[in-house]
């Protein structure tokens, strides 16, 4: 068992240099708090950062009851964007820098300011602070993982698995809260779903993530992305794959996988 989160961490990245499949950290303990898992991945981005860039946003995973079911998890996680990791559509990825990738439907949001009281933010007052958002994909590395039985504490303190986004062009839309999207692989439809699944408004999955770091002495800065939870299933990428996600009223997001 690590006992502290350094030693934790630099397991964690060890076992991505090294690209062995996704387990539970050694010794993990079932008393052992998220709260601990959070502090673990600290240190973890810290030491992703010095190769990836700062932290320029967040990802909440695990908003929607189809992803809660996909990963047996009842409650919402968040992660790390660090600035190397931001691709802007049309974008292509190298599959080989993933164990395996996978890429998630999402809608991004970009904050102007941090929220005045990010503990009890309403959703008006964060509605207030979002300057555009934008169709995006997180690309996820879970590392071969068994989705059937997910040790959520060591989930979490690899970054909850966030391994970059491709963001489609920002725009300005007042009403996010019922937005249709689209999924296609390869010019084929392969699923869909709408904003509304995440937790009932993606503004709620930002007011989540507020209270989240307003609990570890921390806030969305201004100018950073959220990216608020995939609103169908994962899906695994192949090389040469194609894959465009189109929401209501945004440009569409374009990732291609080589």
């Amino acid at each position: 068992m690590f006992e502290k989160p350094v030693e934790a961490a630099r397991w964690l990245l060890d076992a991505h240099l090294q690209r062995r499949a996704f387990t539970s950290i050694p010794g993990r303990q079932a008393n052992d708090s998220l709260s601990q898992a959070y502090d673990i991945q600290d240190t973890f981005v810290d030491m992703l950062a010095s190769q990836n860039g700062q932290p320029v946003g967040y990802k909440i995973g695990l908003t929607t009851p189809r992803m809660q079911e996909m990963c047996g998890i009842d409650h919402p996680i968040a992660g790390v964007v660090l600035a190397k990791r931001v691709h802007h559509s049309p974008a292509e990825v190298d599959s080989a820098e993933f164990v395996r990738l996978g890429v998630e439907c999402e809608l991004a949001v970009r904050l102007s300011r941090p929220t005045a009281n990010p503990g009890h933010a309403t959703l008006d007052e964060i509605n207030d602070t979002i300057l555009d958002v934008a169709a995006a994909f997180e690309l996820v590395e879970d590392r071969c993982a068994d989705y059937r039985a997910l040790d959520v504490h060591s989930l979490v303190a690899d970054n909850s698995w966030n391994g970059g986004i491709v963001l489609g062009k920002p725009a300005s839309l007042k009403d996010i809260g019922d937005l249709r999207g689209v999924l296609t692989i390869n010019d084929a439809t392969a699923d869909q779903g709408s904003t509304r699944d995440v937790l009932g408004h993606p503004l709620k999955a930002v007011a989540w993530l507020a209270r989240h770091l307003a609990e570890r002495g921390r806030a969305i800065k201004s100018g950073d992305w959220v990216m608020t939870g995939s609103v169908v299933p994962t899906k695994f990428a192949n090389r040469g794959d194609r894959f465009v996600l189109s929401i209501d009223g945004l440009d569409p997001a374009i990732l291609t996988v080589r």
